[in-house]
């Protein structure tokens, strides 16, 4: 079990059969950034691999695909009156 203060990092192993996963592990340093190496400890050993990604950014973007989705349903309300019946049953539901 990890413990301590810590975010997480998604990682691309360099040497490998899957070099382009998408694996995550335990960022304890808050400098390391995207495309930094960092060494990973894994069932295999020590593995060297590049961060892609990193927590705070994959909230960001599934908080810009939730409000582009809105968008687009907002932007076909406006045109459909079907699809503004809906959104707004979809409003009722959700407050």
């Amino acid at each position: 079990m990890v413990t301590g203060k810590y975010k997480i990092a998604l990682v691309n192993f360099l040497k490998g059969t899957n070099t382009t996963k998408d694996y995550a592990f335990a960022l304890f340093d808050d400098s390391t950034n995207i495309d930094d190496c960092v060494l990973c400890d894994t069932n295999y050993g020590y593995q060297v691999a590049k961060v892609v990604n990193k927590e705070l950014k994959a909230k960001m973007d599934a908080l810009v695909a939730d409000d582009k989705e809105m968008m687009i349903y907002r932007v076909l309300a406006e045109k459909n009156p079907e699809m503004a019946a809906m959104l707004d049953e979809y409003a009722k539901l959700n407050v």
